[in-house]
């Protein structure tokens, strides 16, 4: 009898284990987006404009419909100036600049009149059309486009508190270090389910497709393919889900978040109903980096109280940044606050060796974009502590065990993210 007993615990145990682990993407996740990987290098550097690039699109395109998904299309055309010094000459007077927004057509020497003035305030977006206007890097710039200005120049905030502009008089500004310009048409696949879900609010997941230097078997082809795995690891699951889910492989990455800037400024209904923007950029090497927006940040978007209140509610259950845990075997003892939550996640990333980033988006991600709008992110990505170079860009990477298991494990934290959000 007592052998009995125990052989049934052995069973239950067993079969909860399988319960638990059948939430996870399956053991074959990174060998399965390794083949999508090897298919993405084959086109070559997949720039945008590039013929790799309509060899990728048709390829993404077909990957997301094979599992019944609908599929749109997004072009972006845009103008990319390669700049060699980042100065301008306001009336003849040298000033250095951090960035430029550029939204009119202009000459070759990139040279224009135009009334000019300072903005400290992202509320101040009135009367932006068609002026020049100078900000610090503590305002939005990204947004202030939609307004029209001729361009938007951020400037660091020592030389911003010291520039002297009349409102009312035009100024000539002048690039300097202008060496040519292009206009680029490229691409965003926005791909959904055909499913009712029950709530209406999604989450979008976002991994840009595009390379440079390279086949970018790293950067970003692991992550473009641990999307394309996830939408098919979904797809069965369903039934499971509250919240909708839109897979969108975004191009122009790698000339300034140009896709993913796009989405976020001509989708204004959609995002209305985003709940989270996840983001996988380039999970090859053995160091997993995972950054969110800080859940208890207040942001500018008013309609993300909601949103807030739903994560916050997770972390306080010991859902979403608390499950990792569970995967590499550590104990939940019922949280009592989202703080202590979130320190004890810090604290078993660190003591594993896992770096992680509160607050403050990660510079040149797309999920920079997302937070520019005020939606909440978490970033996955990885590094190589012993080099700064990007090592695994080449196809030869693509079948290493270490490549194969970090996609796995970025696999796994991503479903067990979605999984634990719509709990």
């Amino acid at each position: 009898m007592k052998n009995i007993l125990i052989i049934s615990s052995l069973f239950l145990i067993c079969y909860i284990a399988k319960s638990q682990e059948a939430e996870f993407t399956p053991d074959d996740f990174g060998i399965k987006a390794s083949v999508y990987v090897k298919k993405l290098c084959e086109f070559g550097e997949r720039g945008a404009g590039t013929a790799a690039e309509i060899k990728t699109i048709d390829y993404l395109t077909n990957e997301f419909k094979s599992v019944g998904m609908k599929v749109v299309i997004d072009t972006l055309t845009y103008r990319f100036y390669y700049l060699d010094d980042r100065t301008i000459l306001i009336n003849n007077c040298k000033i250095p600049i951090k960035t430029a927004f550029i939204n009119c057509p202009i000459s070759d020497t990139v040279s224009f009149e135009s009334h000019c003035m300072k903005l400290t305030n992202t509320n101040e977006k009135d009367n932006l059309s068609n002026k020049i206007v100078f900000t610090s890097s503590s305002v939005n710039s990204i947004l202030l486009t939609r307004y029209k200005p001729k361009a938007i120049f951020v400037l660091e905030q020592r030389v911003f508190d010291t520039l002297k502009i009349n409102i009312a008089e035009k100024y000539k500004v002048t690039l300097l270090g202008h060496s040519e310009s292009e206009w680029i048409k490229s691409y965003n696949i926005i791909a959904t389910y055909k499913y009712d879900f029950p709530i209406d609010s999604t989450i979008v997941l976002t991994a840009h497709w595009d390379s440079k230097n390279g086949v970018g078997a790293g950067d970003n082809a692991s992550g473009t393919a641990a999307l394309i795995e996830l939408s098919k690891f979904f797809s069965t699951r369903l039934k499971n889900l509250k919240y909708s889910l839109t897979f969108i492989a975004t191009g122009a990455e790698e000339t300034g978040l140009t896709g993913a800037i796009s989405y976020v400024l001509n989708n204004d209904v959609k995002l209305d109903k985003c709940l989270l923007n996840l983001n996988i950029d380039d999970i090859s090497y053995k160091e997993p980096y995972i950054q969110t927006s800080n859940v208890n940040y207040k942001r500018n978007r008013v309609d993300t109280t909601q949103t807030f209140t739903i994560i916050s509610e997770k972390l306080s259950k010991g859902y979403l940044f608390t499950s990792f845990w569970e995967i590499w075997g550590n104990n939940v003892e019922n949280p009592t606050s989202i703080t202590w939550v979130r320190n004890k996640f810090e604290k078993s990333m660190g003591a594993l060796g896992y770096k992680f980033q509160d607050a403050g988006c990660c510079p040149g991600e797309d999920s920079r974009a997302f937070d520019y709008v005020g939606i909440p992110y978490i970033s996955l990505s990885s590094w190589d502590p012993e080099s700064n170079d990007d090592k695994a860009n080449t196809s030869n990477d693509i079948y290493s065990d270490s490549f194969i298991e970090n996609i796995n494990l970025n696999g796994k934290i991503a479903s067990k993210i979605l999984l634990d959000i719509n709990k």
